[in-house]
């Protein structure tokens, strides 16, 4: 089920059976704990959990959303680079990491996809997948593609697959 989802929630394991460990890390869950529950297990993995979420309740700039007109700061590597948010034009998962599309740039930054996602103002960035939110403003075509699914073209010739369950709710957003 975690496989298919595009965006995959923050799982732990509980399960007598210490067999699907590894398969349950593929699929990027925080942990794994076998039956009884030991409290100091538990405690342990749900810790880490328990600090970012008070951290960003207390942290006001990760409620902002960011301004279209916004500049940002990008580091990648040595280079560096102010950039305009509406001059993205999409941003793809790498991992840990997210590859951003401007002009003949792909600096890669150390961010996760849903946290961009929660900054980033909804009317003009559109989570396409698991992998990419693409800038609106940047879509030249968009046509039906198999299996219920979106396929978008930027104006810079990048194809872009909208997931099937992303493909109801751009239709739905984008309609009149």
């Amino acid at each position: 089920l975690l496989s298919s989802l595009d965006r995959v929630p923050k799982v732990i394991f509980v399960t007598a059976y210490n067999d699907y460990a590894l398969k349950a890390f593929d699929v990027n869950a925080i942990g794994y704990i076998t039956k009884p529950v030991d409290p100091e297990k538990l405690k342990k993995v749900l810790s880490p959990l328990i600090e970012d979420f008070e951290q960003r309740s207390h942290d006001n700039s990760s409620r902002e959303t960011l301004d279209l007109e916004q500049q940002i700061f990008l580091k990648d590597g040595e280079k560096c680079w102010f950039v305009t948010l509406k001059d993205i034009r999409y941003f793809e998962s790498e991992g840990n990491y997210i590859r951003v599309f401007f002009n003949e740039e792909k600096p890669l930054i150390l961010k996760s996809l849903n946290l961009l996602e929660e900054k980033l103002d909804s009317s003009y960035f559109f989570r396409a997948n698991r992998k990419n939110i693409v800038n609106l403003k940047h879509i030249s075509n968009i046509e039906n593609w198999f299996s219920g699914t979106l396929r978008i073209t930027l104006r810079s010739d990048e194809h872009i697959e909208v997931s099937r369950r992303q493909s109801s709710k751009f239709k739905s957003i984008m309609s009149l």
